[in-house]
């Protein structure tokens, strides 16, 4: 599975809202009834623009400010999950001739963020994204004097900030040297069990899964006096082969 990290949500958002919001305002229209209307929004940025850029309004505008990855130990000892948890900001930035018809455009519009954005994340339509219900949504409006078309103009934005994970991916655990390194004392067949090792100190513990080239073994049992080990051969679908002596052998994880 590829990682889009906050690239898929932004995209999953965009998907969505494209989808939905025409329908959302004009229910809206239809709810208050008092002459001021939500216009469907033209175009969706997914980053920063400069607002002498923009040709229409209202417009959305869909940003991850930041994120983070999270890398923990998933079900299989020899795997990890890839847990991504960016932040995003979703809003809608308008204009208007009148300061007080703007104001109320922008509380129905972070309205209709948060209702969309809710439904979307509860009937689970944002591609495998789910948004954090536990925590606070940041609902933020914002207004300030726009002379772009007139000196009377106003300009206005609300935004909806919050945090979203999605387990994006399981990857194998990769493989890593033991300290003291440890490799092959003698060649091994692809049906030999009983491996000897050479290492200045005894670093394999029983039930390491340890890695020889390609092939995953089980370390069934541990003679540190010998320096030998009880294998099992080709975990987890990797297949039993000879290995000649002097081969690393890493620890892969732990059965």
């Amino acid at each position: 599975m590829a990682l889009t990290l906050a690239e898929g949500l932004v995209n999953a958002i965009k998907t969505y809202l494209d989808a939905n919001m025409a329908a959302k305002l004009t229910a809206f229209d239809a709810e208050y009834a008092d002459g001021i209307s939500l216009a469907t929004v033209v175009a969706t940025y997914k980053g920063i623009k400069s607002l002498q850029l923009i040709q229409d309004y209202p417009v959305l505008f869909i940003i991850s400010p930041n994120q983070s990855v999270h890398v923990r130990a998933a079900y299989s000892a020899t795997e990890v999950e890839i847990n991504s948890l960016p932040t995003v900001a979703v809003g809608v930035v308008v204009v208007d001739i009148d300061n007080e018809a703007l104001q109320l455009r922008l509380y129905r519009y972070g309205r209709a963020l948060v209702e969309l954005l809710m439904a979307a994340s509860g009937t689970r339509q944002l591609d495998g994204w789910s948004l954090a219900t536990s925590e606070d949504w940041k609902l933020d409006t914002e207004s300030a004097p726009f002379s772009r078309d007139a000196d009377s103009s106003f300009i206005g934005e609300v935004a909806v900030e919050l945090r979203a994970n999605k387990i994006e991916a399981t990857m194998p655990m990769l493989p890593v040297a033991y300290d003291p390194p440890a490799t092959l004392a003698a060649n091994i067949a692809a049906d030999t069990f009983i491996v000897s090792y050479t290492s200045t100190g005894d670093p394999i513990a029983t039930w390491d899964i340890i890695q020889i080239d390609a092939e995953l073994l089980v370390a069934a049992a541990v003679d540190p006096g010998a320096n030998q080990i009880l294998v099992g051969r080709g975990y987890r679908g990797t297949t039993a082969v000879a290995h000649t002596a002097g081969a690393a052998i890493l620890r892969a994880g732990a059965v």
